[in-house]
Parts: structure tokens; sequence; C-alpha cells
């Protein structure tokens, strides 16, 4: 986790020393790095990428997304110091994408082009306003639909209704049955040829590869899927999410860097969703993962927006 530290005028921010293993080598003492804010998450923690890392940062209010400033790199008792060298230039606030497309702004919409900026791609009008069309024929799932959708089309894969309802089946760790009934397996292919196509290397340096699961605990079946968000150039993990559908409850969540955000529909309570915050801490923690918090369930931006490139 990034902190903020204004004791003494100090507008430094400072990386935990938790955090600080592995990133000695991309963030060498004294030298200057370029940072740029790229999301606002629900709990009041910022994203931001330095030195082609993806880091979680707190109280960093004044930084909006677009945010971009060159600081200074020092050690000061243990921990990083990222040392900002001039005030920070703003660019066009991401979320104006939405008058440059003329799209109206809908949680689904949203989703999208967080999405689509979040890998560096071009947001076409074309392109999200089938996404989001599509999506709309999932009742109760458009968010994953979404999800779906946007990864074949960044794979350039046909996107139907088909190929969508395919996809989400895999998100969900069930069998993908096709919603016409006239295909056969054999013209369809299997699952796991299916699953390979969707996850196989492109031009693009991020991508997603997803990986479906299915096995009982007890008398419990739990299936779902891991989504890893990878960037091929350093051959890290930028991202991860995690859909677990047990009995009648369907979790998800989201791990970058070390936090940790999740949620559960239908909702529990708040009071069951802080006990299980304090449970879930402690789990992982143990990989690593400090910071966890939960959100209402719903659509969200689901992702980072940076500044964006726009092709209407």
């Amino acid at each position: 986790m990034i902190r903020a530290d204004t004791t003494n005028g100090s507008r430094g921010v400072f990386l935990s020393t938790r955090a600080t293993r592995g990133l000695t080598a991309d963030l060498p003492d004294r030298s200057v790095v370029r940072v740029s804010v790229v999301s606002l998450r629900p709990n009041g923690t910022v994203i931001i990428r330095a030195a082609n890392r993806t880091l979680v940062a707190a109280g960093l209010g004044e930084y909006r997304p677009g945010s971009v400033f060159d600081a200074r790199v020092s050690y000061v008792e243990g921990s990083i110091v990222l040392e900002p060298l001039r005030l920070p230039v703003i660019s066009r606030d991401p979320l104006d994408a939405f008058f440059f497309l003329n799209l109206p702004k809908t949680e689904v919409t949203s989703f999208l082009v967080s999405f689509f900026s979040q890998i560096g791609m071009k947001l076409d009008t074309r392109i999200i306003g089938n996404l989001d069309r599509i999506a709309g024929k999932f009742p109760g799932k458009e968010r994953r639909a979404a999800e779906a959708a946007a990864i074949l089309s960044e794979r350039g894969i046909e996107v139907t209704e088909d190929t969508v309802a395919r996809l989400v089946s895999l998100f969900e760790g069930r069998r993908a049955v096709s919603p016409s009934e006239s295909d056969s397996e054999g013209e369809r292919g299997s699952d796991a040829d299916f699953c390979a196509h969707v996850n196989r290397k492109m031009g693009q340096d991020l991508h997603w590869i997803v990986v479906p699961f299915s096995r009982h605990f007890g008398s419990r079946l739990c299936s779902g899927s891991v989504r890893f968000l990878v960037d091929q150039s350093r051959m890290a993990t930028v991202e991860t999410r995690v859909t677990a559908l047990t009995g009648d409850r369907a979790w998800e969540f989201t791990v970058v860097g070390e936090s940790c955000s999740f949620t559960a529909s239908p909702p529990f309570s708040p009071i069951n969703f802080g006990e299980f915050v304090v449970y879930l801490r402690g789990v992982l923690s143990r990989a690593g993962i400090f910071d966890v918090s939960w959100r209402s369930p719903g659509l969200d931006s689901g992702g980072v927006l940076r500044g964006i490139d726009v092709e209407a």
C-alpha cells in the first residue's frame, strides 16, 4: 500500500516497507520516475503506475485519474519515498469519453470504457455500442456479459450472443451451452479449445487470461473462474478477478497489488460483510494482500481508467 505523508509539509508519496519487496530494481535510489494516477477505487484508495509497476495508493485525493507527474525515488527508514518534482499535469478526464463518443453513460458503457482504456485500446463508438447491446441480452448478468464481450472483441473473436453466452458460462465454471439448440459439440469445438482460443497471445502487451474451475468442497459445489490481466512486456500480473458461485450466492473478487475488494450477490448485511472483511484480511495477509474491502453489489467501473485514445 502507498500512503501520502503530509507531515512537516511534505508532499511525498511513501511506499510502506511491506510493499518494497521486488521493487528496488525498478525504483533505484535517487532515480526519477513518471507517476500516473490511473483510477479511483470505491474504498478511497488510488491506483497509480510507476516504473511499469501497478501500485495501490491512499491519501492522494487531490490527484484525479489522468494526473501525471515526475517523482524522485529515495529511501527513508526502510520505506520508498516518491517525491513529486512538480505539480501534476491533468490530462483529459477519461469519463469525458462519453461526450466524445456520444454514448449514454450507463453502468455497462462505464465498464466497457474502463476495460478498453485499461489495456490501452482506442475507444470506438460502434464497438462499444454493439457490446452494450449484446450485454443487455443477459439480464442480471450484464456486468459479466460486458466483460466477456469485451474480451472477445479484444481477442478479435466475433462477438455474438452465442459466443458471449459461451464465455460467460466459462466465467461461471459451467459447461458452455450455446443458445442455439441446433449447434452440436463437433461444430462448436470443445470448451477447452474455445478457452484456449480466447487466451491465445495477440499483439497487445496487456491482455486477459481466463481459467475456469469447478470443484466440490465437501458436499458443496464451487464453480467459477480466475481471470488474470497479464502484462507480457514484464511477464507480470496487473490485476486478478475471481468469480465463485456457491449455492445461490455469487462472489466477485478483484485483486490489484496489495488490495482486494469483493462483493456477494445476493448481498449480506453490512455487519456480515464487515465480519468477512476481518476474516479475509487474516487469510490474504499470508499472501501479501493487506487491504481488504467490500463494495455494494452492482456494476462498477471494474477496471483502471487512464488517459484515453478516442476513435469516434
